[in-house]
């Protein structure tokens, strides 16, 4: 059986979101929470072999954040000392299509080597990820753009 084909969509289930249509939070003012500017994104979809349904399950699926490079470096990821150093992003799995909805009620944080653990995703199935940004009052004031990408693993 074939791997399988993990794609984040809007939640129109028909745009795509990658380099061209990222999910963007706007700008973020120190000790608040941000959600995804937008409500396409509000949640992300994330589909394993959207309309094939051949492929194989996505087991074990965690959700995390990454840098742009790939790695784990910047504040966002890191934390301050005010949020007891864990990553600004936070995520959910609440609704799903083709599986058993997680119904996972709180946020925890994403990033690093921290993520959150959701259900597998059958083919032609999705979950409805909720993401936000809980930015401390301590972060840094002018270390450039907070950015990160969305993976699944």
């Amino acid at each position: 059986m074939n791997e399988p084909n993990p794609e984040f969509y809007e939640n129109d289930d028909a745009t795509l979101i990658g380099p061209a249509n990222k999910v963007a939070l706007g700008g973020v003012t120190r000790g608040t929470v941000a959600e995804p500017t937008g409500a396409g994104k509000k949640p992300v979809h994330l589909w394993n072999d959207k309309g094939g349904g051949t492929l194989k399950a996505m087991e074990l699926v965690r959700v995390g954040v990454k840098d742009l490079s790939g790695g784990d470096a910047g504040e966002f990821i890191a934390g301050t000392a005010l949020n007891g150093s864990q990553p600004f992003y936070e995520c959910r799995s609440y609704g799903a299509s083709g599986c058993p909805d997680d119904g996972q009620g709180s946020f925890v944080p994403i990033g690093g080597t921290t993520w959150r653990a959701i259900g597998d995703i059958p083919a032609n199935a999705r979950r409805s990820l909720h993401v936000r940004c809980s930015v401390p009052a301590d972060a840094t004031v002018g270390a450039g753009q907070i950015s990160g990408r969305l993976v699944g693993a």
